[in-house]
């Protein structure tokens, strides 16, 4: 880029439906990043300028706008410009039966990413929070060189096999690279409207989520899969091998080119195809995971009440899923950060406990039972309720501890535990307020 672009600073913006981001770089140092969704509290932040992540970062790396060298997209906006992009449309329509929809987003892409109408856009956001100030020139990249160049520079390598694969950045779907003495090269493109990103979100809403949100659900529940022959040779029709074996096929008419009538995601051929209608939001999960490989265990009636005690519940379970160790999740006690099951089972693993729960250190008494300051009180470990490893052969015997107990004591924001409405309060809040991350709160 020049020999300028080293000595000065340079920002890079993302800002499209989704994930709107900033940083800041000068001589290949990150100086300052941010997403738009930390300021405004709205997760993803879809569609709105990062105004707030662009002002923060420049002030932590303690520059104007007018210092900027150079902005870069991540969006090889000449394509869109020059006619490129119009005739890779044009030359979609005569290979598949483009749908009105898609018509409709191919010329929204070309407008948007017009290098005029793109850079107006910018200027816009820009005047408007900063005034009359001279704007520095945009450096349009390639969408999935900028993934590549990410994963590569970052990687220990000295030269290695990247692949990029996203749901569409300019031509590409899916592309390999070969990454060698600081040199990105494709070797392989796969472009529209073979989407493996494209086909993941239209699964997603198929099964009753959001895409671009739900994403994780549906990896999450993907563990809890069996084989299923039947599902297997529906999708080997929506997607299968190239003829070279090497690459993959999709066919459109089952994700993007048909008519849409349950999600702009799929087709309603997709669900003529599946013969079973797609997931509704608010639809309880059991039938349709049960269809899709997941294995749900219903209680019986007799242990669905109130009365029934915790210990008959799992000792059925046992008796019905064969297993070494349980691991308890209670609905009360909804507050756990990522990595903390996996941190439980290990440590319950590693000291070959009978049972391990989380909790905290109780360090009250009874009023008018002593006299003693409560910081002098030794206090004791009292299970949150959040987590429970237990040995299965235990609870066939009718114990849930054992007698090697392992006690993991835990934050205390993770200690909650919903018994009434006040409990409810608080957990809705920490939830609604806060990112939990592997250290806290964020």
């Amino acid at each position: 880029m020049g020999n300028n672009h080293n000595k000065g600073y340079f920002l890079g913006i993302n800002e499209g439906h989704v994930d709107p981001s900033v940083a800041i770089i000068q001589k290949g140092k990150v100086l300052a990043f941010a997403e738009e969704e930390r300021f405004v509290r709205y997760k993803h932040a879809p569609n709105i300028y990062p105004i707030n992540a662009l002002k923060y970062c420049l002030k932590v790396a303690n520059v104007s706008m007018e210092e900027i060298t150079s902005v870069g997209i991540n969006w090889n906006l000449t394509a869109y410009t020059d006619g490129t992009m119009q005739r890779f449309f044009e030359d979609l329509g005569k290979k598949w039966d483009v749908d009105e929809k898609t018509l409709a987003w191919q010329g929204s892409e070309l407008n948007c990413y017009n290098e005029t109408n793109f850079r107006r856009h910018h200027e816009f956001h820009w005047r408007r929070y900063f005034g009359d100030i001279s704007f520095p020139p945009l450096y349009p990249i390639s969408h999935h060189y900028v993934h590549a160049f990410q994963a590569c520079m970052q990687s220990p390598f000295d030269s290695a096999v990247c692949i990029t694969i996203d749901g569409s950045g300019d031509q590409n779907c899916t592309v390999v690279w070969i990454y060698k003495n600081d040199e990105i090269l494709p070797i392989i493109e796969i472009k529209m409207p073979h989407s493996l990103g494209w086909f993941y979100a239209a699964f997603t809403e198929y099964l009753g989520f959001k895409a671009y949100d739900g994403e994780y659900k549906v990896m999450g529940l993907a563990a809890y899969g069996r084989p299923n022959a039947v599902l297997r040779k529906k999708l080997s029709k929506v997607i299968f091998p190239a003829s070279d074996n090497i690459e993959y096929r999709i066919d459109p008419k089952f994700i993007h080119y048909g008519p849409r009538n349950y999600s702009g995601r799929f087709t309603d051929f997709l669900v003529e195809l599946m013969e079973q209608k797609p997931r509704l939001p608010d639809e309880k999960i059991t039938q349709i995971v049960r269809d899709y490989g997941v294995e749900v265990f219903p209680r019986p009636a007799e242990l669905a009440t109130d009365e029934a005690s915790t210990l008959s519940v799992l000792q059925h379970l046992v008796e019905n899923i064969p297993c070494d160790i349980v691991v308890l999740l209670q609905a009360t006690s909804p507050i756990r950060r990522p990595g903390l099951i996996d941190e439980c089972v290990k440590e319950f693993n590693d000291n070959d406990y009978d049972s391990l729960a989380t909790g905290f250190i109780c360090d009250y008494i009874e009023y008018g039972k002593d006299n003693m300051r409560r910081q002098d009180i030794e206090g004791f470990f009292y299970d949150d309720g959040n987590i429970y490893v237990i040995k299965a052969d235990l609870i066939e015997r009718g114990d849930r501890y054992g007698e090697k107990i392992g006690k993991k004591v835990i934050s205390r924001w993770e200690n909650i535990d919903i018994d009434d409405e006040y409990d409810f309060w608080i957990a809705e809040k920490i939830l609604q307020g806060n990112n939990i991350t592997e250290f806290g709160f964020r």
